[in-house]
């Protein structure tokens, strides 16, 4: 499903079910980055919703229909972020807003201690971490997609190793959100001036001409 796609569906207005499996999802994801995917239970998810087994299971039929659905609305945030890349602006603003989409995504309760979960079974080589890699592939793939067509226009350096580059900048910015957690100095907009600088150079931006 490609971005545009994904975005007109996340612009639909919310049904009163919708907000129902919104919340549920939103209470399943504070019991997995407290207890972890595996350790949560069914019940501790009734328990954090407020909601009996019988009213959540209407909706849910087990935890890992949760997680599937956590992973498609963990998608679609993911190509929220990704907007700055369909218009063919300047290459590192572009980037620098993707950058600045994404440490407002990860300002959600919850969301930093959920991304670390998720890492942990993307090392484990579990079910839940390969979903969510897949998001993370499905970015790279339209960074990696926005970055050549930059190489191709003469916007940066096409002998720069494009793929380190992105990986680089991708890891940048998860460090960021671990680090900010308890460091007030990585204000988002304090630090933007210095991400563009670094985006600069990792692209040789400054070769150009």
């Amino acid at each position: 499903m490609n971005i545009s796609v994904l975005l007109k569906a996340a612009d639909a207005p919310e049904t009163a079910q919708d907000c129902r499996r919104r919340h549920i999802m939103e209470s399943a994801e504070r019991c997995f980055a407290r207890s972890g995917f595996h350790k949560t239970s069914m019940q501790e998810i009734c328990a954090e919703a407020a909601m009996s087994p019988g009213a959540l299971y209407r909706y849910f039929k087990s935890k890992e229909a949760i997680i599937e659905a956590i992973c498609l609305d963990e998608r679609q945030r993911c190509h929220g972020t990704l907007e700055p890349l369909l218009v063919e602006g300047d290459f590192t603003e572009a980037l620098v807003d993707m950058a600045m989409a994404y440490f407002e995504q990860m300002r959600r309760p919850g969301a930093t201690p959920m991304m670390l979960e998720v890492f942990a079974e993307g090392l484990r080589n579990g079910a839940v971490g390969r979903n969510f890699l897949e998001n993370e592939a499905m970015v790279r793939e339209h960074i990696s997609e926005f970055v050549q067509r930059a190489a191709d226009r003469g916007d940066i350096d096409a002998s720069v190793d494009h793929d380190a580059a992105i990986g680089m900048m991708m890891a940048l910015g998860e460090g960021i959100v671990m680090r900010s957690a308890i460091d007030p100095a990585l204000e988002p907009e304090r630090i933007r001036p210095m991400l563009a600088a670094m985006i600069d150079a990792v692209f040789g931006r400054g070769k150009r001409g």
